[in-house]
């Protein structure tokens, strides 16, 4: 079990790895050696922690060039963390598991909000504030197998379509 699973993550992580990792890489790389980047951020952007750093900061203001960063951080984060959980976590308790993690990002998101923090940086970037459309994400490709047919013939296309525009105006 664990070997074959070793396997997968090794092939997993590899190719997420070469996906992201060279671009990442050479954007940081360039903006370092062109006194853009301090070398104390080239190490938090390089480990994926931006979203970390605007939230600390409470910061929206970056330089263009590192926009993209921080959604790339929560990725990376994700992808670092989650295939790990799933393999730990038995079959039977994976989706128990994802729909706690939207009640997490929910409550989260909620506590913040009712703290008057509903427009700091953290309320959209820290992982938490994530979890929910992460998990959803996760519980459709793990239903992916049993929803294919009824997709196929377009039973589900408009509903699932609903709920998703719905949640994306909750959310905000």
């Amino acid at each position: 079990y664990w070997a074959d699973n070793k396997l997968l993550l090794k092939s997993f992580y590899g190719r997420r790895a070469l996906r992201i990792w060279p671009l990442h890489y050479v954007l940081l790389t360039i903006l370092l050696l062109v006194g853009l980047l301090p070398l104390p951020y080239f190490l938090v952007h390089g480990a994926f922690l931006t979203n970390i750093l605007q939230a600390w900061r409470n910061d929206w203001n970056q330089p263009w060039f590192f926009s993209a960063l921080w959604t790339i951080s929560v990725q990376e984060q994700f992808y670092l963390f989650w295939p790990l959980l799933f393999i730990a976590l038995r079959a039977s308790m994976r989706s128990a598991f994802l729909v706690g993690m939207i009640a997490v990002a929910l409550l989260f998101r909620t506590g913040m909000w009712a703290a008057g923090m509903g427009n700091d940086v953290a309320f959209f970037t820290l992982p938490f504030a994530s979890f929910d459309a992460l998990a959803a994400g996760s519980l459709l490709a793990m239903a992916q197998g049993r929803l294919t047919a009824f997709v196929d013939r377009g039973v589900l296309v408009l509903p699932l379509l609903l709920v998703l525009c719905l949640a994306v105006e909750l959310m905000g």
